[in-house]
């Protein structure tokens, strides 16, 4: 007995059917990878709060969701802000080991953005506790940058940098490099790369001992940090630039 053919009306309400729901499992997962990128900015932000409970809360949530849906690109922007929390809690180790992950779970995509910021992370994580480890980082993120790296991101990093060469009494060497990107850090309308640029001239004019350039340094880095409107960034480096300050009042 032969089996009786699908009518074709029935076919196409299967087909309809089928097509309907790839279409809305697809448009869910895009809902979904778009609420999970907006928590992990969300976590980056209360990084910067200082909120760091909150912030590994999202971040590991954003991870573990990344691992479900086969996201590597965001699996590694998740570590790069746990790591950056864990080091802040003094877990350093814990912190260069989660960046290692990152760098293999990025290896087989071409995502240079991505790759800068777990390079320069780790460089940042170094800098606390191998300053010569710290300036390799800095320059691996450094080498071959690529053009879609933000201008103001690739400046900041310089400024680490110097500092890092500050930390290795390389005196000389950082300023040099501050000097190189002096205009383009001044041009930039960002509080964050001034403050930090004049906070570093103070450090390396207190070392030459030409205090009163140093204060005006300081001075203008701390008018930098109040001018600047986002409650989201900075209290950290404004900490280091009152601390500095205070350092400098009572040499």
């Amino acid at each position: 007995m032969k089996t009786q053919p699908i009518p074709t009306v029935v076919q196409f309400f299967v087909l309809c059917f089928l097509l309907y729901c790839t279409q809305t499992i697809a448009k869910n997962a895009q809902h979904n990878e778009k609420d999970y990128a907006e928590m992990l900015v969300t976590a980056q932000n209360n990084f910067h709060e200082l909120n760091y409970k909150a912030s590994l809360e999202k971040a590991q949530k954003v991870l573990d969701h990344a691992y479900l849906s086969f996201n590597e690109v965001l699996a590694a922007q998740a570590y790069v802000v746990l790591a950056l929390n864990y080091n802040e809690l003094g877990e350093s180790d814990k912190a260069i080991n989660i960046l290692k992950k990152a760098l293999k779970t990025i290896k087989a995509h071409h995502e240079p953005i991505v790759k800068f910021k777990i390079l320069r992370t780790l460089a940042l994580v170094f800098k606390s506790v191998d300053a010569k480890q710290a300036l390799y980082f800095f320059n691996q993120a450094l080498a071959d940058l690529s053009t879609e790296v933000l201008p103001a991101d690739k400046l900041m990093t310089e400024l680490h940098k110097a500092e890092t060469l500050f930390l290795l009494n390389q005196f000389e060497d950082g300023v040099k490099v501050l000097q190189i990107f002096a205009t383009e850090i001044l041009l930039q309308d960002s509080s964050l790369l001034n403050a930090h640029f004049h906070l570093l001239n103070g450090h390396y004019h207190v070392y030459k001992q030409n205090f009163l350039v140093a204060e005006k340094h300081y001075l203008k880095a701390l008018h930098h940090i109040e001018q600047n409107n986002n409650a989201v960034v900075l209290p950290k480096l404004k900490l280091k630039i009152t601390k500095a300050l205070a350092d400098f009042y009572h040499l």
